[in-house]
């Protein structure tokens, strides 16, 4: 059984590896490949742009379009951040990743009526089928997803590179760091299932949504602006955050560790 405390540490060692990695990946990606300007709108109509821009935001979209990434990849190292913790903050509550079926067999114990229990077993077995996945090859599942998002994310950003050419390039330099970050969000999972303290939460902040300290940081804070005002909205998530929910007449939701976001406003001194 873990703890709480075990569940926060894990998720602040996760978030440190991912900005330590995205910065590294963006760093070696931009030195390794060229990048073209896009000034038009033209090419954020495609497939591909309403793709990267349901998963990290289209305003960062946009701006990985309309930015120049050669001298300073610090957006692709933003935007790497955001798609590696989105994908991971889902992969450590999703049923499929490292105990599916205990979730499945956990719920079919609840105390309801004969009927609805009957009824819930059959569908757990139906659902058991689907949930044969062990740890290994849903690392490498989650690894896969992980490559293939970074490099539409360079294909957006105007890299000249293929996408086969970006995903043999990710993969060759850092299929190990990936696969590690994979394993971390698995981990995760497994510790959120085994904790003794019940509804344990992670979650990351939506684009768009405007800035509140109460319930976020700024994970690119320079310290000029007062970020609580309804122009400071949030460009994307780059950290995930930890919340405890609690029901009952003093039930509510706490927070044992803020998400962290990048203001839309980070954007305001690179280079068009």
């Amino acid at each position: 059984m873990s703890s709480s405390n075990e569940v926060v540490s894990a998720v602040r060692k996760l978030n440190s590896d991912i900005h330590q990695d995205a910065t590294i990946m963006a760093e070696s990606m931009a030195e390794s490949f060229g990048f073209k300007s896009r000034k038009g709108n033209e090419d954020e109509e495609t497939t591909l742009f309403q793709q990267v821009g349901a998963t990290i935001g289209p305003s960062l979209v946009h701006f990985l379009g309309t930015k120049s990434h050669s001298e300073d990849p610090i957006l692709i190292q933003i935007a790497f951040q955001t798609y590696i913790t989105r994908y991971l903050c889902w992969l450590s509550t999703a049923w499929i990743a490292s105990g599916g079926k205990e979730r499945l067999g956990a719920a079919d114990q609840s105390n309801t009526t004969q009927t609805v229990t009957t009824a819930w077993s059959a569908l757990s077995h139906i659902l058991s089928k689907h949930l044969q996945f062990d740890d290994a090859q849903l690392c490498s599942a989650a690894a896969s997803k992980i490559v293939a998002g970074l490099a539409d994310i360079l294909l957006v950003a105007g890299c000249d590179g293929t996408r086969l050419q970006l995903c043999d390039a990710l993969k060759q330099k850092f299929s190990e760091k990936i696969s590690l970050l994979a394993k971390s969000g698995m981990r995760i999972n497994k510790l959120i299932i085994n904790s003794i303290d019940r509804g344990l939460d992670v979650v990351v902040i939506k684009p768009a949504t405007v800035f509140d300290s109460m319930c976020m940081d700024d994970g690119y804070d320079d310290g000029e602006r007062d970020k609580n005002t309804a122009n400071n909205r949030v460009l994307c998530p780059t950290d995930i955050g930890l919340l405890q929910r609690s029901k009952g007449p003093n039930g509510g939701v706490r927070i044992l560790l803020k998400p962290k976001i990048a203001l839309e406003s980070v954007v305001d001194n690179l280079d068009d």
